[in-house]
């Protein structure tokens, strides 16, 4: 194995290890947010999911020499929701995988990680109209890509956070 390829597994694992604090913090947030309302009915459902997905994974490297990369991807996800009669609290995961070419046939892998805790609340509830839901979402994701022709000092990952509104109807 060479240097650079064991330099990108272990900032992987130290991503995972993160990744696995963030949603061990968001489960028990969540937990303490639904441990304090107090509602007399006892309608609570909790949902576990699974999804796998491929398709053609495109990235762009602009850092240094604009260059696109593409090829095949698959990921895999999870995603856990606890429902009350007033609350909602969905957690997804997702850990992506892709090898890329470029058009000089430079190859790259790229890992990405996702973490979407989102929390929404029921505003308005209509016997005709139906439920109206507004709360917020926080998603969290971490693209690391390496391109195997480069050295060391072109391995980066970019962190994007974002606070998103969300509403349902």
């Amino acid at each position: 194995m060479s240097r650079k390829f064991k330099t990108w597994c272990l900032s992987c694992l130290f991503i995972m290890r993160a990744l696995a604090a963030l949603v061990i913090a968001s489960i028990l947030i969540c937990e303490i947010l639904l441990a304090g309302e107090k509602e007399k009915s006892t309608s609570r459902r909790q949902y576990l999911g699974f999804h796998v997905s491929s398709g053609i994974d495109s990235y762009r490297e602009d850092l240094l020499v604009p260059l696109g990369f593409n090829g095949p991807g698959i990921s895999l996800g999870g995603n856990y929701t606890h429902q009350t009669e007033k609350n909602s609290i969905n957690i997804r995961l997702k850990l992506g995988l892709a090898y890329l070419k470029n058009r000089y046939s430079h190859e790259a892998a790229a890992l990405v990680l996702e973490l979407r805790p989102s929390w929404i609340r029921k505003l308005y509830d209509h016997q005709k109209y139906g439920e109206f839901w507004g709360g917020i979402s926080i998603p969290m994701q971490i693209n690391d890509l390496y391109i195997f022709s480069w050295d060391d000092a072109h391995l980066y990952w970019l962190t994007a956070y974002s606070l998103a509104l969300a509403t349902e109807w």
